[in-house]
């Protein structure tokens, strides 16, 4: 999957993400690797809000890519994305579900045509692989 969103993230179009679990804090740093531990990108955590499930909004979604843009279409292919975090949860119980809204900016690379460059340099798997803390090691 993270193979279709790093060229989205890359790009500048997809400015933001949604987990279940702990939040991060503002002013984190994320580094994203390549599952072999290749450094894909360094984002910046710029807004976290926690919100249930079924209170995520359009303007919420209009951090993703372009094909998740529409709230049904994102409840949908997020239930199918946290169905393990979600299994033997009611309708009404996933609904109630807080979510971790967050925002950020790519920090490395920085360029547009370097964005470009690296779209294409790191079109295999990616995963997130550590979370930094300003202030902490």
């Amino acid at each position: 999957m993270f193979e279709r969103l790093l060229p989205l993230i890359l790009s500048g179009e997809k400015t933001g993400t949604f987990s279940l679990g702990e939040a991060p804090q503002v002013g984190e740093y994320c580094v994203v690797t390549h599952f072999d531990g290749t450094p894909a990108l360094i984002w910046r955590v710029t807004a976290v809000e926690i919100v249930p499930f079924d209170a995520i909004s359009l303007v919420h979604v209009q951090v993703e890519g372009k094909a998740l843009r529409d709230v049904e279409r994102w409840r949908e292919v997020h239930i199918a994305a946290w169905s393990a975090q979600l299994q033997g949860k009611s309708r009404a119980e996933i609904g109630a579900t807080p979510v971790v809204a967050q925002r950020y900016v790519v920090i490395h690379p920085q360029a547009a045509a370097d964005r470009d460059a690296a779209a294409h340099a790191y079109h295999s798997n990616a995963r997130l692989t550590a979370r930094l803390r300003p202030g902490r090691e």
